[in-house]
């Protein structure tokens, strides 16, 4: 099996996203024949990755990550190794810190957390609530780094 090199996000271009498209078209994923295959990861990639990962029951966030790329990458021919391999690795800038209203919410719901009075429905919600805490920039669905605004 060919080896996890990066995360893939909403809106990445690049010669890997084409090898996913591919093999998740050989897969028959539904909803994988809406792709068109460029090298872009639009919606219909997102829609495509998030069918696999619900079969799959591994955490659904339309990313393409090492649990999702367990089920993928062997579903890769030659032609599709070789795409993956040479695909360019995507540097991410982060932007600027945010304001302390929205550190200071995010820190808030972590101790509520800690005192059982908030849950989160999800395991990429708390990722991303103990990052903004932390003044880290977070993944956003169109696959930019941002800051979670404070009136979320």
């Amino acid at each position: 099996m060919v080896e996890f090199r990066q995360l893939i996000l909403p809106g990445d271009e690049g010669a890997d996203v084409l090898a996913v498209k591919r093999a998740l078209r050989r897969m028959g994923v539904k909803g994988s024949g809406a792709m068109n295959m460029s090298r872009r990861a639009g919606p219909a990639f997102v829609a495509a990755l998030k069918a696999t990962q619900r079969e799959h029951e591994v955490t659904i966030d339309g990313k393409y990550g090492k649990d999702t790329h367990a089920f993928v990458a062997p579903h890769f021919n030659a032609a599709d190794q070789q795409l993956y391999g040479k695909a360019a690795i995507r540097k991410r800038e982060a932007t600027p810190t945010p304001s302390g209203d929205a550190a200071a919410a995010a820190q808030l719901l972590l101790d509520m957390l800690g005192q059982g009075k908030y849950h989160t429905d999800n395991h990429g919600d708390l990722a991303d609530i103990q990052a903004t805490a932390a003044g880290r920039a977070v993944h956003s669905q169109h696959g930019g780094m941002v800051h979670v605004d404070a009136r979320v």
